[in-house]
């Protein structure tokens, strides 16, 4: 009895996209009325190949999500530690809360010079005074990886006054 079911599969499958389960008479009217679809064009094969590969591998390996899970709160746990915001999220997206749009600019800049890439996150994506950088884990983060992690972004921070 749901009328609309979404997904996607960048963040849950590492891949591009999304989809939207739902009735025949639902399909018709967002094929006609949602603007974002009208213009776009069906996910290529490579991607579906992709999909399907990765469902393939949850199957066969149910408890990677959660291993994902834990070590992305592992990572969270060392940066709040220091002092440092990481929001709401419980997901292994981890998003540091900085404040300005000025203030995620430095400190992705000093994180990429420790060869760390980080989007800085700014409005009007997120509200003002919000901004952020955005970080993942990943399975292929080891241990050691989250560490040297963790210990850059907490440089950059007290290098930026952000913590002490």
């Amino acid at each position: 009895e749901v009328n609309v079911t979404m997904g996607t599969y960048s963040k849950a499958l590492g891949n591009y996209g999304g989809f939207v389960a739902c009735s025949e008479q639902m399909r018709a009217w967002l094929v006609n009325r949602a603007r974002s679809f009208i213009f776009s064009t069906s996910p290529p094969p490579s991607v579906i190949g992709g999909c399907l590969a990765a469902l393939q591998v949850l199957q066969s390996e149910p408890g990677l999500g959660k291993r994902l899970l834990e070590r992305a709160e592992a990572f969270r746990t060392l940066l709040e530690r220091a002092g440092l915001d990481t929001g709401a999220s419980r997901s292994q997206i981890v998003p540091i809360i900085v404040g300005t749009n000025e203030m995620a600019l430095r400190v992705a800049s000093r994180l990429r010079a420790k060869g760390i890439v980080t989007v800085p996150i700014r409005p009007p994506t997120v509200p003002s005074g919000t901004a952020r950088l955005r970080l993942s884990v990943t399975l292929a983060h080891e241990w050691d990886d989250l560490e040297f992690a963790a210990s850059a972004v907490c440089d950059a921070a007290r290098a930026e006054g952000l913590i002490v």
